[in-house]
């Protein structure tokens, strides 16, 4: 079964000190104590625009982008439950902050 959880933090991992070096705020947190359903989020941002992702390993998602004048738009996914669905959702993000494809 796949980790959603494990490979999202493994893809922050690899590329925190990217972010880093291009100037971006980075967060990570996981939960770790004894809920039914974990979760995880990633958070970026920059210039007054973030974007984050809330993971939980049943395959639900948050991802939601703050504009710089305030608004917030936020879209829940269902079915993250592949290494594909994540990069989707990954590549989601990074494109609300105007990085990748």
């Amino acid at each position: 079964m796949f980790d959603v959880l494990s490979a999202a933090e493994n893809w922050f991992r690899n590329n925190r000190d990217s972010f880093i070096a291009e100037g971006y705020e980075v967060h990570f947190c996981r939960t770790t104590d004894n809920r039914p359903k974990h979760s995880c989020a990633i958070n970026l941002r920059k210039d007054g625009v973030e974007s984050d992702v809330v993971l939980w390993d049943s395959g639900e998602a948050e991802l939601g982008r703050t504009y710089a004048d305030g608004a917030i738009r936020e879209d829940h996914i269902e079915d993250v439950l592949s290494e594909q669905s994540l990069n989707r959702l990954l590549g989601k993000m990074l494109r609300n902050l105007g990085l990748g494809a």
